[in-house]
């Protein structure tokens, strides 16, 4: 309770601690208050005059409901944390304020290259909204990043008569990216050369250095055979070869041919962290090799 007195104007400001979020109900209660009404007295006998009453007062009650205003809480979980390029991903947003129906927007930036790097600044890749109808946990639409990589989510969430906005950035997502790998060898070779394939890779995010093989497969005394055997006999390798600057074409190391007939190249891409492994299709045009 405050007690306060009116200035000329008959205004008085009372100041009360904000302890507590949520609706507040004030009340005033002024005393003294002049009678602006007349207060007439009827006589009592025949002949007595009316009278009337002057001085009177009164009190006056007055309240309003106000509203505090007070901090929203929010956690962010990725959902799902890990996901290949052309999957979905989204964000859960648990909040905590005053179970009022509220807009929020997530916002996913990215991608960079590792997740301490992910930061939500800069343009989004994209936004989703949603309503939170009261406090608790909510999906929110998915998005679909087109682009291996690290990415982040900043969540906002409107403020309310007696919360305050709030918003969040985390909930690091981890995008795969799908490679692709082809190989190109020349058609023909002598029995005892050494036979160079060239390699080209594609879908490496951030140029990361790719590790892979290339395999000869054969020999075979036909065509036929050879597609009969849709690449399950080696002649050579796997022999390993490595490309620090990812994406490109590039000539793995050279396998000697050892004896005559058809024969059929095939260059595989390994995983990493940020993107999947890939194979060049077998028999494909331009790795088929004949040796006479």
């Amino acid at each position: 309770t405050v007690r306060v007195v009116t200035g000329d104007d008959g205004r008085a400001v009372a100041r009360f601690a904000a302890t507590q979020q949520g609706w507040q109900e004030v009340t005033a209660s002024v005393g003294e208050v002049p009678e602006h009404r007349l207060y007439l007295r009827r006589p009592v006998k025949r002949g007595q005059a009316t009278a009337a009453e002057g001085g009177v007062r009164r009190t006056v009650d007055a309240s309003i409901l106000t509203p505090v205003r007070g901090p929203q809480t929010m956690s962010l979980q990725a959902s799902p944390e890990n996901l290949v390029v052309g999957g979905q991903a989204a964000v859960t947003a648990t909040i905590d304020g005053d179970g009022s129906a509220r807009p929020a927007t997530a916002a996913l930036f990215g991608p960079f290259p590792s997740a301490s790097a992910a930061v939500c600044s800069g343009s989004p890749v994209g936004t989703t909204t949603t309503t939170v109808t009261a406090d608790g946990s909510y999906r929110l639409p998915a998005l679909a990043p087109s682009a291996g990589g690290f990415y982040a989510w900043r969540v906002m969430v409107d403020g309310t008569a007696t919360t305050m906005p709030v918003s969040a950035c985390g909930a690091e997502t981890k995008v795969r990216a799908r490679t692709t790998t082809t190989a190109l060898s020349q058609p023909t070779a002598a029995v005892g050369e050494n036979v160079p394939v060239q390699v080209t890779v594609s879908g490496v995010p951030f140029q990361g250095s790719v590790t892979g093989t290339v395999t000869l497969f054969g020999p075979y005394t036909s065509d036929a055979e050879r597609q009969a055997d849709q690449c399950g006999t080696i002649a050579e390798g796997p022999v390993s070869f490595a490309h620090t600057q990812g994406n490109g074409t590039f000539f793995a190391p050279s396998v000697a041919v050892l004896a005559a007939g058809y024969y059929a190249w095939r260059a595989s891409t390994n995983p990493d962290d940020l993107w999947l492994g890939s194979s060049s299709p077998c028999l494909a045009l331009g790795t088929l090799m004949t040796v006479p």
